[in-house]
């Protein structure tokens, strides 16, 4: 490994910064368009029904997704599987590009991205493997802090394009961005799994040994989760049809 040692505290070495720069590039291609995708469903045809399907399948999608990549991360190579999950929803911007109906959309948004949830458990392992151990939760807290900071950037620059181009231009920046994504991971070292026999439903029966208290929480946060969900979606329809907010 090229990761730095623990006495340097801001050189994360070439794997992690690699997953960084693969992480907020690819974050910033659907930050462009996130906050508007409602409104993108309701000019192709879509109505309210319509964007909760939209959200709801995908995140149905996004969450079975991680299972078989639970699965994968115990078997075969990690970045490889990084780099597709990465890569694949360059697909989704095509389709959105030619979209002329909101199921269209359907289609680029439940399959061919938030399908790519597969990799999730691959990003996972890789960060907490190519930390050190002293330093692995600041590894984490650094690679996702990207992400955080692409979703209040790239939204203006979104509304930008929007504004001297239209909605459609809009998604040529983000093929550009998703397209280049990947290409940093292409220079991290690869990791591969252990040389353990576990089958998968053994790995799938470790996933679900948890107590008790550790139940209650996770159907805490699914439940504050689902909450949220139910709104988010709706608050551009909202802004737009009450408030007359365009897509700027």
């Amino acid at each position: 490994t090229k990761n730095a040692g623990p006495g340097d505290k801001l050189a994360y070495g070439r794997n992690i910064w690699g997953v960084f720069n693969a992480y907020t590039i690819a974050s910033s291609s659907m930050g462009l368009f996130v906050f508007v995708y409602s409104l993108i469903i309701l000019d192709l045809g879509g109505d309210a029904v319509s964007v909760g399907i939209v959200f709801s399948v995908s995140l149905i999608v996004a969450t079975l997704s991680y299972l078989p990549g639970a699965i994968l991360v115990h078997k075969v190579r990690r970045k490889p599987i990084m780099i597709l999950s990465i890569a694949i929803p360059t697909i989704s911007i095509v389709i959105l590009y030619f979209a002329t109906s909101w199921l269209h959309v359907l289609v680029a948004e439940a399959i061919w991205w938030f399908g790519t949830g597969i990799g999730g458990p691959a990003f996972i392992t890789y960060i907490t493997e190519a930390s050190p151990k002293e330093r692995v939760m600041s590894s984490f807290g650094f690679v996702y802090a990207g992400p955080a900071v692409a979703y209040i950037i790239a939204p203006l620059v979104g509304a930008f394009v929007i504004y001297i181009w239209d909605m459609r231009t809009i998604f040529l920046f983000a093929l550009a961005l998703r397209i280049s994504a990947p290409l940093f991971l292409l220079f991290i070292d690869d990791q591969v799994p252990s040389t353990s026999k576990e089958s998968a439903r053994a790995i799938l029966g470790r996933l679900f040994q948890v107590d008790r208290k550790m139940i209650w929480t996770i159907l805490l946060f699914v439940l504050i989760a689902a909450v949220l969900s139910m709104c988010q979606p709706y608050l551009p329809v909202l802004l737009s049809e009450e408030r007359d907010f365009n897509e700027v």
